[in-house]
């Protein structure tokens, strides 16, 4: 007799269940979309502030955040312009 290896393949999902995960998975892909245009948002914005004459350092320093965080955003909005 030969025997299985692994688990049990498990129940099958119910209407119900498969709709609430695919109405979940659509909601992520949406937040991935928003999150996506809104990082351009602050990349651009940041950098239209350091052309403007701000140093990546002072906007780092007023945001909390490194200023390698800066310097990213900047490089990523540079890259964008690029054609």
């Amino acid at each position: 007799m030969g025997r299985r290896r692994g688990r049990a393949p498990g129940r099958e999902l119910t209407e119900l269940e498969l709709e609430h995960l695919r109405l979940l998975l659509e909601v992520r892909e949406r937040a991935h979309s928003y999150a996506r245009h809104y990082d351009e948002q602050l990349e651009d914005f940041v950098l239209r502030m350091r052309e403007d004459g701000s140093s990546a350092r002072v906007i780092a320093a007023q945001l909390g955040v490194g200023g390698s965080t800066v310097q990213n955003w900047i490089a990523s909005a540079v890259r964008r312009r690029e054609p």
